[in-house]
């Protein structure tokens, strides 16, 4: 039987699920206090905001989502199989019940402040996908591998949308194939 997670645990996770779920200005306090079963004190004797409660969810997912690319990716023996690792994980979280794209676009598009610490995050985890495409890339051969990065995270974030908005995955597989092309094509 497993320890039930901390207070602050639960905040984190119970935050993060309603972010991801409403949209984070559209969740309150309270209700984060509420669905993780804790006096509205707890939050604030763990965090100085709805801000700082915000950071530490995202900040958690992005280690999730990091470490899910990263234990994938020690798998792919070439950068073909590398590039489809990382739209097979796109893929396996759009099948999730209440998929909304991805978390990370997502708050940057509902929050008001680019120079903010939201936004830092935000580039902070994009970047890490685009050097993650960017090795795949110098691994390809390519001689411009900062540019098929580019290529590449615009195929994946695009397909995410996609997958939200459509309802189906089927836009993460054919922006699959097309990184295969890209990644494929003669330098």
């Amino acid at each position: 039987m497993s320890a039930r997670p901390s207070p602050r645990d639960r905040l984190i996770d119970t935050a993060a699920d309603l972010f991801y779920e409403r949209g984070l200005p559209n969740v309150g306090i309270n209700e984060v206090t509420e669905h993780a079963g804790v006096a509205r004190m707890t939050l604030y004797n763990n965090f100085d905001s709805k801000e700082a409660l915000a950071l530490a969810a995202f900040e958690r997912q992005a280690e999730a989502r990091q470490a899910l690319f990263a234990n994938r990716l020690k798998g792919a023996r070439t950068a073909v199989a590398a590039v489809k690792v990382m739209f097979d994980v796109s893929e396996q979280l759009a099948t999730k019940p209440g998929f909304r794209g991805c978390a990370f676009t997502n708050v940057a598009v509902q929050n008001p402040y680019p120079q903010g610490p939201m936004h830092a995050l935000v580039r902070a985890h994009k970047t890490w996908i685009r050097a993650a495409f960017r090795d795949i890339a110098a691994r390809a051969g390519h001689r411009k591998p900062d540019t098929t990065a580019q290529q590449l995270v615009a195929l994946l974030d695009g397909a995410s949308v996609e997958a939200f908005i459509q309802g189906s995955v089927e836009p993460i597989r054919a922006s699959k194939q097309a990184a295969v092309i890209l990644l494929s094509a003669p330098q």
